[in-house]
């Protein structure tokens, strides 16, 4: 076997330089100044213009880009490949001479002998060339651009320059539309990001900025962010009658439509009239509103207790919402609270809703969560950490609140090996302090 790396063509040696930096470019405009800068040492040309024709007549056409031997610096920003451009509009029009000739139809075409004292162009442009080739670009059917190449050496092209120019000038032109489109995303991307990052402050502005004081109870929250705006909430309020109300909640899906149905859900609950003292009524109260808003597909789960500290009785009403547990002071056992349960909010008004009832003894802990940490998966995407992970970190733990938060964390990432979240994962733990304290 014999091996040959033609380490001594230059031109081979100039074609791998302009290779490497194509595939290196960030941007379009990286593209076509690399091009450009090694371009001249594979192919005879000592001008390029880039061409387009103008609708309003025939050899009537735009200068968008013109680069001479030598210069990467361009007369006009790189065009973009799509239809009406603003630079379109900018670009000076003109008309006649051996341009207009060499755009004509939508084939490949070379002039010789040229004499370019008189053309209304080029003769300013490439004064001194004698022989021009033009290449078309298309679009499917249509010639988008015109590549002309102009050199100062008779006799200067041949078919097969203008074979291998015709192909480099289109794998350009879609290298350079990949490009764009990819600067399209970025900056889309940036925006997205920007709007997501807006949703998830104002988000977060409409949870407790502290964590709440009830008589009788140790609380303690946690509040895990997904990767985009989310839709979960929870909250704990005072109420007229010296009973604290608290909820938890989560819209479906992800991102600001979730936030916005979560943003509802908060507005229309505070809104509840005071004469509404149950928690089955709240809900019912929130889903006849949530309902006629007409989601189209989205709903909101909730659980919603009133707490009575002289009693430790907790009223409560579950809408859809994963089931609390509870963990028994006295023995340390955990059980789940799956009463008084029905369907999701938004989804159909009218729905019946009833009240269930628990009462709180010393050191019982409550936990409500959302279906992020139930849901989460393990490194292979295969098993959720679901409610028996859940009931594990519980027993592992004081019941203490904080005690029940580092508990549930450190299980959570023990199982997924992961710092980011698919979805939400928030936590409310309420803790009946003892009855002496």
């Amino acid at each position: 076997m014999r091996i040959e790396t033609y380490r001594d063509d230059q031109t081979l040696v100039a074609l791998t330089t302009l290779l490497r930096g194509l595939t290196s470019s960030r941007t379009a405009q990286e593209a076509f100044t690399s091009f450009m800068r090694h371009y001249w040492k594979v192919r005879p040309v000592d001008c390029l213009l880039g061409v387009v024709q103008d609708s309003s007549g025939s050899g009537r056409f735009r200068i968008i880009y013109h680069v001479a031997r030598g210069h990467v610096e361009n007369d006009h920003p790189l065009p973009a490949r799509n239809p009406g451009p603003a630079w379109n509009e900018e670009a000076v029009i003109h008309e006649g001479g051996v341009i207009a000739a060499l755009i004509e139809g939508d084939e490949p075409r070379m002039a010789f002998e040229l004499d370019l004292s008189r053309d209304p162009v080029l003769k300013d442009l490439a004064p001194n060339c004698v022989t021009a080739m033009s290449l078309p670009v298309f679009a499917g059917e249509l010639v988008t651009e015109w590549v002309i190449g102009l050199s100062r050496v008779r006799d200067g092209f041949a078919v097969e320059n203008v074979r291998s120019g015709l192909l480099t000038a289109n794998f350009m032109a879609m290298a350079n539309s990949h490009l764009l489109f990819v600067e399209e995303y970025r900056d889309l991307n940036k925006q997205l990001t920007a709007q997501f990052e807006d949703v998830a402050r104002v988000q977060q502005a409409l949870l407790p900025k502290r964590t709440p004081v009830v008589p009788g109870l140790d609380i303690a929250t946690s509040y895990l962010t997904s990767d985009v705006a989310g839709g979960d909430y929870y909250d704990v309020q005072a109420l007229p009658d010296g009973r604290y109300g608290f909820v938890i909640a989560d819209a479906s899906g992800h991102g600001a439509g979730a936030a916005t149905v979560m943003a509802m859900f908060r507005a229309i609950l505070h809104c509840t009239p005071p004469s509404i003292k149950s928690p089955a009524e709240m809900l019912r109260f929130v889903d006849d509103r949530l309902s006629a808003a007409e989601l189209e597909g989205m709903f909101v789960t909730a659980f919603l207790g009133i707490y009575d500290p002289i009693t430790g009785e907790v009223r409560y009403s579950n809408a859809g919402h994963p089931p609390p547990r509870i963990k028994r002071g006295r023995d340390g056992s955990v059980h789940e609270l799956d009463g008084a349960a029905s369907f999701p909010l938004g989804v159909e008004a009218s729905v019946g809703r009833e009240d269930g009832l628990v009462t709180l003894g010393a050191r019982d802990t409550m936990v409500l969560y959302t279906d992020g940490i139930s849901e989460a998966f393990d490194p292979s995407r295969t098993t959720m950490f679901g409610v028996e992970g859940l009931d594990m970190a519980l027993e592992k733990c004081s019941g203490m609140p904080d005690c029940v938060v580092e508990s549930v964390h450190r299980a959570l990432f023990e199982f997924t090996r992961a710092r980011t979240r698919d979805d939400d994962q928030t936590l409310v733990a309420l803790r009946r302090k003892d009855l002496g304290s």
